[in-house]
């Protein structure tokens, strides 16, 4: 199987988030470190009151100064240590995504070099972790990371948080960061492409498949998903990608790759183009 990256957006928003997070390490250090100093000053000042401030019980003006830097020092430690903490839950989530993409890739690294993978496409309606265009088909698969049972009716997405028997612990819809649900999001990405196919001269579909790579993760019921395949067996999938082929000769197979290329890089431009317009609006 050749793998052909286009975008890098999961790796790229780990490493931020991971640079991030070792800057706020580096200000939590700072931080505690003026916590212990503004104390010596304030102990050193205490031990040198004169005896009448000692005898009235009276803080000097130095002590106070002190006092007054180490408050102020631990509250911005706490601010700091706050935003660590959450942060580290972000940078958490996001090595998960990220190996989770990469375990699909590994799985189905066997496939023969008559099949592309493309990471990372993009068009005018999101981003989709992988595209898999080879002689069954053209097939466009979400991955998710998440240790959950998955409950889908219909455009109702819930990924539930249970415990070792079964309990429910928490529920929460299954979306992305716009509100739709998984399989809307791959959904819209592989209608997109399939119109921009159809204009080029290629009537195709494409095949929509959900991939849960946790290895705890868990199917409830799943009805009318809306997608052609959701499940946590990538074995399963390429059954359904045999099953459900439409064949393509390498030709096609070499021009639709070229034209996921050539569509990715239009949306990219346009979206940076945008990013670059906000920036100077914002200025």
């Amino acid at each position: 199987m050749i793998v052909v990256h286009l975008s890098a957006q999961a790796e790229q928003l780990l490493e931020r988030s991971q640079q991030h997070l070792l800057r706020l390490l580096h200000e939590k250090d700072y931080w505690e470190e003026q916590i212990w100093t503004a104390d010596d000053d304030r102990q050193a000042a205490r031990r040198s009151r004169t005896v009448r401030d000692r005898l009235l019980g009276r803080s000097s003006a130095a002590e106070l100064a002190a006092y007054k830097r180490y408050e102020e020092a631990r509250g911005r430690l706490d601010q700091v240590d706050f935003e660590r903490r959450r942060l580290q839950v972000t940078v958490d989530q996001r090595i998960v995504g990220v190996r989770g993409e990469e375990r699909l890739q590994s799985a189905l690294k066997w496939l023969t070099d008559d099949w592309t993978m493309i990471r990372g496409y993009r068009n005018s309606r999101g981003e989709v972790d992988h595209l898999l265009v080879g002689p069954a088909g053209i097939w466009a698969v979400e991955v998710k990371s998440s240790n959950v049972r998955l409950q889908v009716d219909g455009d109702r997405w819930c990924q539930e948080k249970v415990d070792r028997r079964g309990r429910v612990l928490s529920r929460e819809d299954a979306c992305d960061r716009t509100g739709r649900p998984w399989g809307r999001q791959v959904g819209d990405v592989a209608r997109a492409l399939e119109q921009r196919l159809r204009t080029q001269g290629h009537a195709l579909p494409v095949r929509t498949a959900v991939v849960l790579m946790h290895q705890r993760a868990k199917l409830g019921s799943i009805k009318q998903p809306g997608v052609d395949f959701v499940g946590t067996d990538h074995r399963v999938l390429l059954s359904q990608v045999a099953e459900r082929t439409w064949p393509l000769d390498r030709e096609q197979s070499s021009a639709v790759v070229d034209l996921v290329r050539q569509d990715h890089s239009f949306h990219e431009q346009r979206r940076q183009g945008r990013r670059h317009k906000t920036k100077q609006t914002s200025q």
